[in-house]
């Protein structure tokens, strides 16, 4: 399957997850934490939760 992965364009692998992932998502509570997140980056932009790719950070 990782060779199938690999071989799919970036647009076409966001989409598939996308798709697989939206029955899942709760759009009210997601909503309210972009703009939770979104509030907290305008009072403190230098103290984001998120790492440099979108991902959370983790302590080793």
């Amino acid at each position: 399957m990782q060779c199938e992965v690999e071989a799919l364009e970036s647009a076409e692998l966001r989409r598939l997850v996308f798709a697989a992932v939206a029955p899942c998502i709760d759009r009210a509570v997601l909503a309210q934490q972009i703009a939770a997140r979104n509030n907290s980056a305008v009072h403190c932009p230098n103290s984001s939760v998120m790492g440099h790719h979108g991902s959370r950070k983790t302590s080793d």
